[in-house]
């Protein structure tokens, strides 16, 4: 892949790269995993009559088990955080509102994420070549990226202290190489996005 080209300003302005067939593969299946897995959490939600009636969808209200799940759909709420001294005694328990909160919010969450997959998904040649984005296109793919990348990360448990190659031995050797891509596909698409 060559790095993300500008042509035009505006709302006119496009904006270019070739991906190679390997990388257009690579990209699907990534991305189609975090959909699948995406996919899984918003069927594993509660049917709700009262979400029929008011249009509210409800969700799950417990945290994922699946670290890298937990990852992309991180808590709304975190009740261990520190409330400050200026705190009234009678706020609600912190796990029933993280509770609440992710009930709400989490599937709209993973809607803009599965959004944001199929938009990348329709304009991503299968067999690599030219893709050309709009500014709404960008967006969602670095949505995307961003989601395939996380989930990545935690799969390998990349941390800041590790090293940029892994011994050979090493089972997360061989895909190390594409969290690193992934990070420079980002890095490379928010360049170009900058004024």
């Amino acid at each position: 892949m060559r790095t993300w080209k500008r042509h035009g300003r505006g709302e006119r302005a496009r904006y270019v790269a070739v991906l190679d067939p390997p990388e257009a593969s690579v990209l699907r299946g990534l991305v189609g995993q975090v959909d699948d897995m995406l996919s899984g959490r918003a069927d594993a939600s509660p049917s709700d009559e009262l979400s029929a009636l008011t249009g509210i969808r409800t969700g799950l209200s417990t945290a994922p088990d699946d670290p890298v799940l937990a990852r992309l759909l991180p808590d709304f709420h975190r009740p261990d955080a520190d409330p400050g001294p200026d705190a009234e005694s009678e706020a609600p328990d912190g796990a029933a509102l993280a509770a609440a909160l992710r009930s709400v919010r989490e599937p709209e969450l993973i809607e803009a994420k599965r959004d944001a997959i199929a938009m990348m998904l329709s304009s991503l040649p299968a067999g690599g070549g030219r893709v050309e984005l709009t500014a709404p296109q960008a967006d969602a793919w670095l949505t995307a990226v961003n989601d395939v990348r996380l989930a990545l990360g935690t799969a390998l448990e990349v941390s800041e202290d590790m090293p940029e190659q892994l011994p050979p031995e090493d089972p997360r050797a061989d895909h190390l190489p594409v969290y690193h891509w992934l990070t420079w596909l980002q890095d490379s698409l928010v360049t170009v996005l900058l004024p």
